[in-house]
């Protein structure tokens, strides 16, 4: 149950699915100061195992997570929050009953993603998690849109984009269609931080739409049109891959404006995160980090989540659209 806003004791978090990319979001969790109450593993065994090697890793935090197997059973500890790290088809399902419980809720991108699941499916769920109570208790992590921010805070990006080329190169298991629900949000959070104005504008679409999709690489290009202002028009390209011998790159280029992220770590673990052009390098706050602290502060305080749910659950939409898409193309080509 949660406890008044504006207190001085941490957030209590519980993570599940901390053995895989969940362990950082303990990490950073609780070097945000925030307390991990707990961990979801998919058995007893595994839970414990993951507990113990999390605590060793992250004594200096002070993490001394409880293990459960059980949804329910962790859910009705004394929480505040849960962090979702656990496979696409467990995001719907978690999400929902942390709401019910009361609970706030960092999700790892997307929102959630069945084999199978339709525009329709995806709409009904999405208004079950609406009614009750997404748009104020869930931040779903896309925090690659915060280098907007800080590049504009910066004056290094154009008023009015024209075109916007998003690639990214990483590690990944997902083959064809499949790698645009995973990283479709990444490219999609930056283009509507871009587009801001115009996001909740109902006469936005999407046109001259080409999707193709292959074993290791999925390209979607299409003009981001807002009706009755061709000024507000940006042609998007979307370049992204998934092979597990790849080297991670990600880029981005605004009219002719590049930039690269670059991430290194320093002598003490942290991760310093710098946005590189032709001529320099611009270091910018982690964004990973700045989402949960942004996220804790949301939980604490009762402020705004560092991206809307309404954002999010276009993001989703639209992933699936352009998933439905290179489906579409795939099946002409055979």
């Amino acid at each position: 149950m949660l406890r008044p806003a504006d207190r001085a004791e941490p957030v209590r978090v519980a993570v599940l699915g901390a053995s895989g990319i969940g362990r950082y979001h303990v990490r950073e969790f609780a070097r945000a100061g925030a307390e991990i109450t707990g961990i979801l593993g998919s058995s007893p065994e595994s839970a414990a195992r993951t507990a113990d090697k999390l605590a060793r890793d992250y004594n200096e935090f002070g993490v001394k997570p409880k293990a459960f197997s059980d949804l329910d059973e962790l859910l009705a500890q004394d929480l505040d929050a849960i962090a979702i790290a656990t496979p696409h088809h467990l995001h719907q399902e978690a999400t929902l009953r942390a709401l019910l419980a009361g609970l706030h809720v960092f999700c790892e991108k997307p929102l959630f993603w069945h084999p199978g699941m339709t525009l329709a499916d995806a709409h009904v769920a999405l208004a079950d998690l609406y009614m009750a109570g997404a748009r104020e208790r869930v931040c779903v992590n896309t925090s690659n849109a915060s280098f907007v921010r800080a590049l504009r805070e910066r004056g290094l990006l154009p008023r009015r984009p024209r075109e916007f080329t998003f690639r990214l190169r990483t590690t990944g298991t997902d083959e064809g269609a499949d790698i645009g629900i995973d990283l479709l949000p990444h490219a999609l959070s930056l283009l509507y931080e871009f587009a801001a104005p115009e996001l909740s504008s109902p006469h936005t679409q999407c046109e001259k739409l080409f999707v193709h999709s292959s074993l290791n690489n999925f390209k979607a290009c299409f003009r981001f049109k807002v009706a009755g202002d061709i000024a507000r028009d940006v042609q998007c390209s979307f370049i992204l891959s998934e092979y597990p011998e790849n080297s991670k790159r990600m880029t981005f280029k605004v009219n002719e404006l590049a930039f690269e992220r670059i991430q290194r770590q320093d002598d003490s673990g942290m991760y310093r995160v710098f946005l590189k052009t032709a001529d320099e390098e611009h270091e910018v706050e982690d964004p990973f980090c700045t989402y949960i602290s942004s996220f804790l502060k949301a939980v604490r305080h009762g402020t705004s989540m560092p991206v809307s749910f309404d954002t999010s659950a276009r993001i989703l939409l639209d992933s699936m659209r352009l998933l439905k898409a290179a489906n579409d193309s795939r099946r002409q080509r055979r």
